[in-house]
């Protein structure tokens, strides 16, 4: 929002003043979240889907979604119906972001297809990149490779350790491989007919 600098309303609801020209005040919402963040609950879907829509809205900034068959880490809190969902005022709603907002992702490095950064998390938490969830994709915590889970609902995630980390996510098409091994023989192929074909025409020439 750009308003004059004596005008302090937006405060009021969650904006914090991050410049200021002039006589003019820039402020940010206070509601936002990085490319990469952490929580430190999961939900099941099941669980998830027989809230209702308000319900819904507050637990996904509580707990990451994941499906029933996802392995449970026992240092993250597992949340369910039967929890407390926070009344809506603005002071819980954005202390739920604020949350969120701690041990995020740094970028150090981002392509269409490579992404390098690096995490320090206090404690054992589900990892959550802003990526839809493909098959492709490649997850190396540390250098080692680690297996990317499916969270709220088609997005890319995985389980990370207390301390400091590097993380690289590449990718890479399914199909990419098989599709080149593919390619490869075809054109062997190709080029055995061709020389086969040659072989026979010139002794049909000749004889």
């Amino acid at each position: 929002i750009l308003l004059r600098s004596n005008n302090t309303w937006p405060s009021t609801i969650g904006y914090s003043p991050t410049s200021t020209t002039n006589s003019l005040t820039v402020t940010r919402t206070n509601a936002f979240l990085p490319f990469g963040f952490t929580y430190n609950s999961i939900v099941r879907e099941d669980d998830m889907n027989i809230l209702s829509s308000y319900q819904k809205d507050v637990m996904i900034l509580r707990a990451a979604v994941v499906n029933k068959d996802t392995k449970q880490e026992a240092a993250l809190k597992p949340l369910s119906v039967t929890d407390t969902v926070n009344p809506a005022t603005f002071n819980g709603y954005f202390g739920l972001f604020a949350n969120l907002q701690k041990d995020t992702l740094q970028l150090t490095s981002f392509s269409n297809n490579y992404i390098a950064a690096s995490i320090s998390a206090s404690k054992q938490k589900l990892l959550f990149f802003s990526i839809p969830y493909d098959e492709g994709w490649q997850l190396k915590i540390d250098g080692q490779q680690v297996k990317t889970l499916m969270v709220n609902y088609g997005f890319v995630g995985s389980y990370i350790s207390a301390g400091e980390h590097k993380i690289e996510l590449s990718y890479e098409p399914q199909y990419y491989q098989l599709g080149k091994i593919t390619s490869i023989i075809g054109c062997l192929l190709f080029i055995a007919l061709a020389g086969l074909y040659s072989r026979r025409r010139n002794k049909t020439v000749t004889g």
